[in-house]
Formats: structure tokens, C-alpha cells, sequence
């Protein structure tokens, strides 16, 4: 990723112009026209620009405030546990209650039945978010593969 001229990203370089999303969402994909479906008939343009402006919020005044500090503590592993860094707890915790976990899934199961391109225009644009939900699914993963591990060999 691009760094600026004192080696630090901006946060122009980790979250996509949202004049480049709508361009893509609107313009290209006609992702407004989806509302057209029974599946998606609860939804409107005016919905989906909410749930990216939320999402951009969120990265902005949660998450990116939390890069520096959760690049210098890592995640670690204590007793076989995937430790991470305390800063993210509370932008995490904000993740969950926003349902940003379950975008797509099916709202009988909890989630917000959103289309799929909706759900990336927030995490794949949004690097903070995506950050964010890539380290706690790392976690998980190794913390399943050292189960594994440890009841093969142990």
C-alpha cells in the first residue's frame, strides 16, 4: 500500500473515495436496481448509502485509531491462546453490534440480508474494516489449527 511522504498512510490510501464507490455500486453495477427483488425489496438507495457512510464511520473514528497501537502490540499466542491487542477490543465490540459480521447472511439467522455487492463496497473499499474482521477471522483460524494440531500429536 502507498505511504506518504513521511511513511505513514493516510487515510485517503486505506478507505476509497466514496465518489469511486458510487460510481461502481450506481453506475456499473446498478446496485440500486436489486431493490427491484423480493429478496432485497426492504432496501433502497438511501439504505445502502447509510450503511457504507456508517461503515466509513466506523473505520474512521474506530478502527484507524487503532492501527499504530495494534501494529506495535501484535497478536500474539499465551498458552495456546491468540492474544490480541487490547485497542482492539472496544472497535471490535462496535463491529459486532453493528451487525458488520453478517452483512449478507440471511436475516433469519441474524444477519442483514444485504446484497453481496453492498458488503463488499464496505469491507473491500474500507481497509479498516476489512483489517479489523481479517484479524479476529486469523485468529480464529490458528486458533483452530493449534487444536487440531495439539490433539494429532498430543
Amino acid at each position: 500500500m502507498p505511504c506518504s511522504s513521511r511513511g505513514r498512510q493516510t487515510i485517503a490510501q486505506v478507505i476509497a473515495d466514496r465518489r469511486d464507490i458510487d460510481f461502481v455500486l450506481y453506475e456499473q453495477f446498478s446496485a440500486a436496481d436489486l431493490t427491484q427483488y423480493e429478496k432485497y425489496a426492504e432496501f433502497n438507495k438511501k439504505t445502502f448509502d447509510l450503511i457504507i457512510k456508517e461503515a466509513r464511520n466506523l473505520a474512521v473514528k474506530e478502527i484507524l485509531a487503532t492501527f499504530a497501537e495494534g501494529d506495535r502490540e501484535g497478536v500474539r499466542l499465551e498458552n495456546g491462546q491468540m492474544k490480541v491487542p487490547a485497542c482492539l477490543h472496544r472497535a471490535y465490540k462496535l463491529f459486532r453490534e453493528g451487525e458488520w459480521t453478517a452483512m449478507v447472511a440471511d436475516p433469519e439467522f441474524g444477519g442483514q440480508g444485504l446484497p453481496y455487492c453492498i458488503s463488499q463496497a464496505v469491507s473491500v473499499c474500507n481497509t479498516p474494516v476489512r483489517r479489523l474482521a481479517g484479524i479476529f477471522d486469523r485468529r480464529l483460524a490458528v486458533c483452530v489449527t493449534a487444536k487440531i494440531r495439539f490433539k494429532m500429536f498430543n
